[in-house]
């Protein structure tokens, strides 16, 4: 299949996956501006009642503290403040007796007055809002709450879009830190010269580059757009790969960028993380049962998404080097050496699997094994299996040197 096939495909599950996202936001929004409108119209209802009682319970806290005030003023010209406690040898209980004396003397360290002044300000102030707007004004409480929900859920999306655009920098830090990176390593000027070489004949903006001191082999790409985005390459893959099979890595990672993989793949997860936000909020069965959907189908369709955008950066690299089997080579060398190596560094990237050019090993399950692998590997997968991307290669490869053949017969 042509790059051009594969990006028609692409678009096409990019299409289908954009809808159900727009179909899932819609349908949590509904239920979010439903929920908080309903919360806020009791609320609201209930202003009276609770300002009321507030009110109450500051006027007798406010006698309560005015009785205790005068009875401690009597006292202190009847009773010297310090005589309880020098009735006590012991020390320490004499200090225990001076505090308690204190306080009793000043009863406005127990109870200080700005608090109450606080409370029974906020509680008329919450009255007179609310009788201005309903009683005056004639604004039913039904419509402060269809309003306060609008609010509530425009304030919530706002904050959720901006928490996942700063996302970026936080994943950079888990990969950096993943891969041990160090700072002005040996290897990156000559890596970045390749970079810069292979992002000319890509057409891309050239990223930056940084070099990891893990032995696993494994390279990785975080940015939204490429001018602003790092390549993260461990030791352990530039010992493994010969230059042509580096070159092929590096391209499959600079066409991710030029593709913007991950703006794109962070749009259609939002409405995933959308509804992980209202379940933590609102946990409810009957929210469960409508919002669960909106989730799984969610999950499914970033899968499905970011696995043929592996393929097409996978023929987009073998256009830009003209060597498919080179990185059809490299991704058999990493794919065998991750599996035959111990698992230390691979912990420390579970996190950030999602972003390399090959998945962890799977490690088998005690129980269920089968369904876990389908599950985690074939339904929510980031990335086709190793094998059939080597085989797609190795067909481009195939196909080409037939082609090459055929031109000189004739």
């Amino acid at each position: 299949m042509s790059l051009g096939d594969l990006r028609t495909g692409l678009w096409i599950r990019m299409g289908v996956a954009s809808l159900l996202g727009f179909v899932g936001v819609l349908v949590l929004f509904v239920v979010e501006i439903v929920l908080a409108s309903l919360i806020s119209f009791a609320f609201v209802e209930g202003v009276p009642e609770m300002a009321g009682t507030v009110l109450v319970l500051v006027l007798v806290a406010s006698g309560f503290l005015l009785w205790w005030w005068l009875t401690a003023t009597v006292l202190a010209r009847l009773v010297s403040p310090g005589a309880l406690s020098e009735r006590f040898a012991h020390d320490g209980v004499s200090e225990a007796a001076a505090g308690l004396g204190a306080l009793f003397w000043n009863p406005t360290r127990v109870v200080p007055p700005k608090y109450l002044g606080l409370a029974g300000g906020g509680a008329l102030s919450f009255f007179v809002l609310y009788t201005l707007i309903v009683d005056v004004l004639e604004i039913s409480a039904a419509y402060i709450g269809v309003v306060v929900g609008l609010g509530f859920v425009g304030w919530q999306t706002y904050r959720l879009v901006d928490n996942e655009l700063r996302q970026d920098g936080v994943v950079r830090g888990d990969l950096e830190e993943a891969y041990g990176v160090v700072e002005d390593d040996e290897r990156e000027p000559e890596l970045r010269a390749r970079v810069r070489r292979l992002a000319r004949q890509a057409d891309v903006p050239a990223p930056e580059v940084r070099v990891g001191t893990t032995r696993t082999p494994q390279a990785a790409t975080v940015g939204y757009r490429a001018e602003q985005s790092v390549i993260v390459v461990s030791r352990g893959l530039l010992e493994t790969l010969d230059d042509p099979e580096l070159d092929a890595v590096l391209a499959h990672e600079l066409a991710h960028l030029s593709n913007r993989d991950a703006a794109v793949l962070t749009g259609l997860r939002f409405p995933a993380t959308k509804a992980s936000m209202v379940l933590t909020r609102f946990n409810h069965p009957i929210i469960l049962a409508v919002v669960a959907p909106v989730y799984v189908s969610s999950r499914v369709s970033v899968a499905i998404v970011a696995r043929y955008r592996e393929y097409v950066a996978d023929a987009a690299a073998a256009s830009v080097t003209g060597n498919p089997a080179a990185l059809a080579s490299a991704l058999e060398k990493l794919d065998g050496d991750r599996s035959r190596r111990p698992d230390t560094d691979m912990r420390a990237e579970r996190s950030t699997a999602a972003f390399g050019i090959v998945p962890p090993p799977w490690q088998e399950k005690r129980y269920f094994d089968g369904v876990a692998r389908f599950v985690v590997r074939g339904v929510l997968g980031t990335h086709p299996s190793t094998d059939s991307r080597i085989e797609r290669l190795r067909n481009v490869t195939e196909a080409t040197e037939s082609r090459a053949v055929t031109a000189e017969q004739r």
